[in-house]
């Protein structure tokens, strides 16, 4: 009969299997065990932008389906035209949006780090 496999002793989180100095595991422990931000204004930020994150969500549902709106209305070419190039545009504009919404997150900087004057 074949002997069961060991279940590897390797945490979820981390990138190798390769021995860490104790400092370095009390370091990880550290981060996955500690508060995920303590930057309060930027969980204010992030709070004040979810009617926008949910109308992107929701514009990127409807701009799945203009063909459905097409047929289900029995819309004339032209009609379903417009409403190619209106969604081709909108995609455009969500796609841009977006990436100014990443870039945000990613040079945010808190005020109080700000030099003083």
């Amino acid at each position: 009969m074949p002997q069961p496999v060991p279940k590897s002793t390797v945490d979820e989180w981390s990138a190798s299997s390769d021995e860490l100095s104790p400092e370095a595991e009390a370091f990880r422990r550290e981060m996955r065990n500690g508060p995920k931000t303590s930057d309060a204004q930027f969980d204010d930020w992030r709070k004040s932008q979810s009617f926008g994150r949910l109308m992107t969500l929701v514009l990127r549902v409807v701009l799945l389906t203009p063909g459905v709106f097409v047929y289900a209305f029995h819309a004339p070419k032209t009609i379903a035209l417009v409403l190619e190039v209106v969604g081709f545009a909108a995609g455009f504009w969500l796609k841009h949006a977006r990436k100014r919404y990443i870039r945000t997150i990613v040079d945010w900087k808190d005020p109080m780090d700000a030099p003083r004057v």
